[in-house]
């Protein structure tokens, strides 16, 4: 994963492209396995971050909606029966897939 400081520069792309009309995510998110580099504070970062720049953006009804991918982490067989049929590697797909929501799949807690 790349640091959550990117993000404003990452998000600042949408509002640019759409110019004058307001724009949507349609799905963002940031997982928290070490797996791939990341963890639940680089996680908690990214949050803090997306809100903080599209703040301005919601306040001036350019934002439609945001969509954070995830509230929950998927259950951890789904992303493995996933990768096999795609024939994908599944240990960063999984470890991307299994701790992007923002509650343990397993204990259902932040």
């Amino acid at each position: 994963m790349r640091s959550p400081n990117e993000v404003h520069s990452d998000i600042l792309f949408m509002p640019e492209k759409a110019g004058n009309k307001p724009f949507v995510f349609t799905e963002i998110g940031y997982p928290s396995s070490t797996k791939n580099n990341s963890s639940e504070l680089l996680q908690t970062q990214f949050i803090e971050n997306m809100f903080e720049i599209l703040r301005p953006y919601k306040n001036a009804e350019k934002l439609e909606f945001i969509f954070y991918h995830g509230m929950y982490d998927y259950p951890p067989d789904f992303c493995a029966e996933y990768a096999r049929s795609k024939v994908i590697d599944a240990i960063y797909l999984c470890g991307f897939m299994n701790n992007l929501g923002l509650k343990s799949y397993e204990i259902g807690q932040s």
